[in-house]
């Protein structure tokens, strides 16, 4: 599924997608239970996760334990 940047221009990305779940061995693009996705991987190997409710967006750090748990893996 291709992302697609601000100025219009599609990135490839090799994501699949079941039921609107991300399809892969990664912890990117995981919708957790309470509807806050795994945005990305940060340097230092956590990750960062979004939550959005109308106008409110709310970024989160959590390490990939905390995730595992989550997901219940």
């Amino acid at each position: 599924m291709p992302a697609q940047l601000p100025n219009g221009d599609l990135v490839r990305t090799n994501l699949a997608q079941l039921k609107g779940q991300v399809i892969s061995d990664s912890l990117v693009g995981k919708l957790l239970p309470n509807n806050e996705l795994v945005q990305c991987q940060l340097e230092n190997g956590e990750y960062r996760t979004i939550f959005q409710q109308n106008y409110t967006v709310i970024y989160s750090i959590r390490t990939a334990d905390e995730i595992e748990a989550m997901l219940g893996l």
